[in-house]
């Protein structure tokens, strides 16, 4: 458990580069190494972006990169685990910064620990959400079909993290997922809370509930 006089910081951080984020979760992350008593948690919503991760099979993107510089997507090979996801516009990325040591959590338990926030964070929305024992992320049942709301990789350094989950707020971000073989599943569904319950809620409304779930797990 991290001690009392642990603090987290956290920036939320509306429609970024996701280049840039990269590099702003690196410097955090270097001032956490150099002993710093302080934890960081980045709370974004990307510019229109397909990132790769450590996992990558480049057949999973069905498109050109020429379709994608002509409709204003990046693509952006990343050091997280996993294989291809989409963020943009209409999904929430939350990027925890800390020490998994100060927490006693291995990398399989950390990534439990956000799956389940993120769970206990959806049920304030009348969703009911699992994990999966064959895939890492967040999942809901719709006319008994499997389909991901929540996303999953991240990355350590000396037991220090960066990298997180996102989860899809609205259904603008499904269509970039149309564009491949999310995760490396080609048949694969993904929803969003919109698509669920059929409204819109606010970016901040989903914020307050989700750091409150994550102060909580955490102890900070």
């Amino acid at each position: 458990m991290q001690s009392n006089n642990s603090k987290l910081k956290i920036f939320y951080l509306k429609n970024y580069n996701y280049k840039r984020i990269f590099k702003f979760q690196n410097a955090c992350r270097e001032n956490l190494l150099k002993a710093q008593r302080k934890s960081y948690l980045l709370i974004v919503e990307h510019q229109n972006v397909i990132t790769f991760g450590k996992n990558k099979i480049l057949s999973d993107l069905l498109v050109s990169k020429e379709y994608l510089n002509n409709n204003n997507i990046e693509i952006f090979e990343s050091n997280r685990g996993g294989k291809v996801t989409a963020h943009g516009i209409g999904q929430l990325v939350f990027y925890p910064i800390i020490n998994l040591k100060e927490h006693n959590l291995n990398i399989r338990d950390y990534v439990h620990k956000l799956e389940n926030i993120l769970i206990n964070t959806l049920k304030y929305f009348n969703i009911d959400a699992k994990r999966d024992d064959n895939m890492e992320g967040v999942f809901v049942y719709k006319n008994n079909i499997l389909q991901k709301i929540g996303f999953i990789g991240v990355h350590v350094k000396k037991y220090h993290t960066m990298h997180g989950i996102s989860v899809n707020i609205y259904n603008d971000i499904l269509n970039l997922f149309n564009l491949m073989n999310p995760c490396g599943f080609n048949n694969l569904k993904v929803t969003s809370i919109e698509g669920q319950i059929n409204k819109k809620i606010s970016y901040d409304l989903f914020i307050k509930y989700f750091i409150n779930e994550f102060n909580n797990d955490f102890n900070f």
